[in-house]
């Protein structure tokens, strides 16, 4: 049902690349069978760069770890043997080249090209190391937010105004309007939807 799902966004906006959580530790990108990558979203991108890489192939703009596609071969190769099973999986874990470990699940799923399924591969990529810190972590080492920032982004978080966030954390209105500057610069947002949007995520 995941994969499902998954695909049916993959399917309804092709910039499905750009819709990922920035908090979440798992990446999702879509191999075809001939081993080309269709969609990715920016965790996935990320991961595979720190990833131990090979030579990808002409048409995609970062490489794809070669241990994505050994394990999109065994799968191919299991599809090519005339496997059954309508949905095959396989799990594995590495290192990456800056000591990280990560799990990559890759499974079957099938992909409606015209009037002729095609099978392709889903490809989950979860960083580990990333798993297990909280979102407050996060925010300090890949924001550098300050713990007065991090304050006010919770609060914003929770729909407050400036006058109330001033009013709870016991600072001017002026005080609370700075630090807001600095967080949408640091976090790369425009405004309180956008940054709500990064703080509400999973």
């Amino acid at each position: 049902m995941q994969n499902i799902t998954v695909l049916a966004k993959v399917k309804q906006d092709e910039n499905f690349s750009q819709d990922t959580s920035e908090f979440s530790s798992v990446g999702v990108m879509l191999v075809s069978q001939d081993l080309r990558v269709m969609y990715y979203d920016s965790k996935a991108k990320e991961i595979c760069l720190s990833a131990r890489q090979v030579e990808p192939p002409k048409d995609v703009n970062f490489p794809l770890p070669h241990e994505i596609v050994d394990e999109c071969s065994v799968l191919k190769g299991s599809l090519e043997r005339g496997s059954k099973s309508a949905h095959l999986i396989r799990q594995r874990y590495i290192l990456s080249g800056e000591n990280k470990k990560l799990r990559i699940e890759t499974s079957t799923v099938r992909q409606p090209v015209g009037t002729v399924p095609t099978n392709c591969f889903l490809v989950y990529l979860e960083d580990l190391s990333e798993a297990g810190k909280d979102r407050e972590e996060i925010l300090r080492d890949r924001y550098y937010l300050a713990e007065r920032e991090i304050q006010i982004a919770w609060c914003v978080s929770e729909g407050l105004s400036n006058k109330e966030i001033a009013d709870k954390l016991f600072i001017s209105r002026f005080t609370v309007e700075n630090h807001l500057r600095s967080i949408f610069y640091k976090m790369g947002v425009e405004n309180r939807i956008q940054l709500t949007r990064l703080m509400k995520l999973p």
